[in-house]
């Protein structure tokens, strides 16, 4: 994440950062960066983002590729973005720029005082209350927000469900449908072998994490663990990808 401009080397390599550069590769990365700093941006993570201004800023994605990178920081629980409002709240960028540790500030602290007001004069939006709910304990200052009078309507990815021809479609010769079939195996494998870094990964953490030694874990434990962490990386479960990323992990401490 980031600090006032500062990005962290989690942000890469973190449950998050895997799951934008999995769904949408280098134009989540650059969208998600975007989100981070910007012209537009807040010390609370909740402002208005125009998708236009942000094309025109990057300047090396088109529409189509910035909507992709959206919907890769909304699937990785990252950044959420309204289409309706053009609000979007990057989910934990306050805690950062507003160092909160947990603890509640002082109403007298300019942090504090700072996000409140700010917070006050933001325009209602549907993730207005979610971060009033999200930081009212470390941030009591903050007033709550009047009720939103609406649906969040998410972004939908321009890569994905494509809308039905309105007129018959041309037949396609075979060797097109063989060369598009043989595409569509080689995106399959390649969604495979992402996913399975990104368990090895998520396995690695789910090691590192443990407070007592992980080799006194059963090993359900640990497949547990990793499939909690799989999910909140919007992972597909897949016991059998579960146990291989664990099986990678454990050959790896073994060899040390």
């Amino acid at each position: 994440m980031s600090t006032y401009g500062v990005i962290y080397d989690k942000f890469w390599d973190g449950a998050s950062g895997l799951c934008i550069r999995e769904h949408g590769g280098r134009a989540g990365q650059l969208c998600a960066v975007y989100l981070l700093k910007n012209s537009q941006d807040n010390m609370l993570g909740l402002y208005p983002l125009n998708l236009q201004i942000m094309r025109v800023t990057i300047g090396t994605l088109s529409a189509k590729e910035i909507e992709r990178g959206i919907v890769a920081a909304g699937r990785a629980c990252f950044a959420d973005y309204d289409v309706t409002t053009g609000h979007v709240w990057v989910r934990e960028l306050a805690t950062y720029r507003l160092n909160l540790n947990g603890d509640p500030l002082k109403s007298s602290d300019k942090r504090a005082i700072g996000a409140a007001n700010l917070f006050a004069k933001i325009k209602l939006n549907p993730f207005s209350s979610k971060f009033y709910r999200k930081y009212k304990g470390q941030i009591p200052s903050l007033k709550s927000p009047r009720r939103y009078e609406g649906t969040w309507k998410p972004l939908r990815s321009p890569f994905e469900g494509a809308r039905k021809p309105e007129t018959e479609p041309v037949t396609e010769t075979e060797p097109l449908q063989q060369i598009k079939s043989e595409q569509v195996d080689q995106d399959h494998r390649a969604d495979a072998r992402a996913s399975h870094a990104v368990l090895v990964r998520l396995a690695h953490d789910v090691y590192t994490e443990s407070v007592i030694e992980p080799d006194d874990i059963p090993f359900s434990e640990l497949c547990e663990r990793l499939k909690e962490k799989a999910a909140h990386a919007r992972i597909v479960y897949d016991s059998e990808a579960i146990r291989k990323a664990l099986d990678v992990v454990i050959e790896t401490r073994a060899r040390k």
